[in-house]
């Protein structure tokens, strides 16, 4: 799995078509998958940068969705007019071997009382179009765009645990492909803040006590591994399969969660 899919299947996005067809060798380069803004000062701006990998123009279009993320399974987008963003330009044709900035900046409330995540789509349209056709997306790839305000804070916590068994291809990529059946945990991390939160920020300690007395530290970077980017939104629940096989088979798992000081 490639590192955009990983970080995008943490919260859902790859079952639910957020990659809506998978870019050919060459294709559109689009980069970054995910950008942290604030909503005023100077993270209130970013950017998405598009190549064109093809011997041919092509037009692409930036769309905005607002994404919600249930307690379980895939996320949820709502299409959005992308009135509380300023993106320049909205739609450009990118000739062979070239690169476009699309800018973008929050336009939207300077205080927010919750921090806001959307899903930005860059979208290829048809060059050519047969005539009466209208215009059809080809394939497109996502960014995630979280737009936080200063004072918002994160509290994140893991609230319950469940030994859990999937099968092989609904589990982390880090599980052995060789497996029918993976083991692990699922773990209801609860985000009681007013800001969004990544749980690739944190490093972990699970353990359990006597008599299976047992413990297994994870850094962020394991963290991300497993769970892509972990995204939280404010004030809610999400279950997340851990693919942890050597957890004891009784007692209960307290997980311990560090913040990255480094991380905002």
């Amino acid at each position: 799995m490639s590192n955009l899919c990983r970080r995008l299947s943490a919260f859902g996005l790859i079952a639910s078509g957020a990659v809506l067809t998978a870019a050919p060798a060459s294709a559109i380069l689009v980069q970054p998958v995910q950008i942290r803004m604030n909503s005023t000062g100077e993270q209130s701006s970013g950017a998405i940068t598009v190549v064109n990998d093809r011997n041919r123009p092509d037009t692409i279009e930036i769309s905005v969705s607002k994404l919600s993320l249930p307690r379980q399974g895939s996320a949820e987008m709502t299409k959005d007019d992308g009135n509380e963003f300023l993106i320049f330009p909205p739609v450009a044709t990118i000739d062979p071997g070239k690169t476009q900035v699309f800018r973008i900046r929050w336009v939207g409330d300077p205080v927010l009382p919750e921090a806001r995540s959307y899903m930005f789509t860059t979208g290829e349209l048809p060059v050519n179009q047969t005539e009466g056709s209208g215009v059809q997306l080809v394939y497109a790839i996502q960014s995630l765009v979280t737009v936080s305000s200063p004072g918002l804070i994160s509290a994140v916590t893991a609230s319950a645990v469940v030994r859990t068994e999937k099968k092989n291809d609904e589990a982390s990529s880090q599980a052995k492909k060789s497996d029918d059946i993976v083991h692990g945990i699922t773990v209801t991390f609860e985000n009681g803040g007013n800001d969004v939160a990544f749980l690739s920020d944190y490093s972990m300690k699970l353990e359990t006590a006597a008599p299976n007395a047992w413990s297994r530290s994870l850094t962020n970077e394991e963290v991300s591994n497993f769970v892509g980017l972990g995204l939280l939104t404010p004030n809610s629940k999400r279950d997340i399969f851990l693919p942890i096989g050597d957890v004891p088979p009784s007692g209960d798992v307290k997980i311990t969660l560090k913040h990255d000081k480094n991380k905002r």
